[in-house]
Formats: C-alpha cells, structure tokens, sequence
C-alpha cells in the first residue's frame, strides 16, 4: 500500500505525491500551524507542493501523477 498525500493548487489542478521522506522513510504528517508537511523522524519540512523547505532531506517528496479536477 502507498502512502499518499494531496493538494490542490492556486488553479484547481490535484497533485498526489508520496507521503514518504526521502531522508529516513518517515510518513509525514501537515502541520497546520506551519502550513507544512512534517516528518517526524529528523523534523524535514516540505511546503503544500512537496518542496523541501528545511531538514535532512535532501530532495522533495516525489511526485506520484496528476490527477484532473473533477
């Protein structure tokens, strides 16, 4: 089973990206303070879009496919 996350953007478009860290594996998890994805193993931060914002990580989350609004 995959572990997902969505969001949709400024235009409407779904976006499905793993929920995995590429650091260690972590499930982040949305912080709704910070507006960002959370990893719980080493604190990697990723914005609404998968792009890494600060941590271990050294890469974003990856992109699973475009999904069509409905």
């Amino acid at each position: 089973m995959k572990k997902i996350v969505v969001y949709c953007d400024d235009t409407g478009q779904l976006h499905e990206q793993s929920a995995v860290c590429p650091y260690l594996k972590g499930i982040v998890a949305w912080n709704h303070s910070g507006k960002t994805r959370d990893c719980p193993c080493h604190g990697s931060r990723f914005d609404k879009s998968g792009k890494l914002v600060n941590g271990s990580a050294i890469s974003n989350l990856s992109l699973i496919e475009d999904t069509p609004a409905h």
